[in-house]
C-alpha cells in the first residue's frame, strides 16, 4: 500500500515538474515575441534622449550592451562580459579612460551564470574608450558597445 501511494506520489510531482517547465517555455516565447514587437515600435519612433538631471529620481535606460542609470550630472554604469566571451577566464577587469587604462582597478565579478559584471559611476555627457583584460594578458572588445574608435569599444554615457 505505501509502495502505490509513493509511486502516484512520484508521478503527480513528475507531471507537475513537466507542465512548469511546459509554461516556462512558453512564457520564453511569448516574451521574445514581445521584445521583437518592441524593437520594430522602437525603430519607427524618433531617438530618444537622455534624460536632464533629476534630482529626485533617478532614470534608467538600457542601451545596447550596458545597463545606464542617469542621476543628477552622473550615470552608474554597469558593464557585463558574457561566459562566452571569456570561457576559462578566473579574472576579468575592466580598463579605459575613466580609470586611466589601469589593469588592476577595476575588477569585474562573476556571477552565478558566468557572467563577469562591475558598476562603475561615471561623469554624463562623455563618452568613454575600455577593453576588457582577461587573466592579465587577453584584450577584449565589447561586443554589444555604442560604437569603437580604432581597437578600442566605446560607451556614450
Amino acid at each position: 500500500m505505501r509502495r502505490i501511494k509513493k509511486k502516484n506520489l512520484m508521478v503527480t510531482y513528475r507531471k507537475k515538474r513537466q507542465s512548469a517547465a511546459a509554461e516556462k517555455t512558453t512564457k520564453k516565447i511569448v516574451i521574445n515575441k514581445i521584445e521583437e514587437k518592441a524593437a520594430v515600435d522602437k525603430s519607427e519612433q524618433p531617438p530618444v534622449k537622455k534624460p536632464s538631471a533629476v534630482k529626485t529620481k533617478a532614470a534608467a535606460i538600457a542601451a545596447s550592451g550596458f545597463k545606464k542609470v542617469y542621476a543628477e550630472d552622473t550615470c552608474r554604469v554597469t558593464f557585463t562580459l558574457p561566459k562566452e566571451a571569456a570561457p576559462n577566464a578566473s579574472t576579468v577587469a575592466i580598463a579605459g579612460d575613466f580609470n586611466s587604462w589601469n589593469t588592476t582597478s577595476d575588477m569585474m565579478r562573476q556571477s552565478r551564470n558566468g557572467n563577469f559584471t562591475i558598476t562603475l559611476t561615471l561623469a554624463a555627457d562623455r563618452d568613454y574608450q575600455f577593453k576588457y583584460i582577461i587573466d592579465g594578458t587577453r584584450w577584449e572588445n565589447d561586443w554589444k558597445a555604442d560604437r569603437y574608435e580604432g581597437e578600442n569599444s566605446v560607451v556614450a554615457v
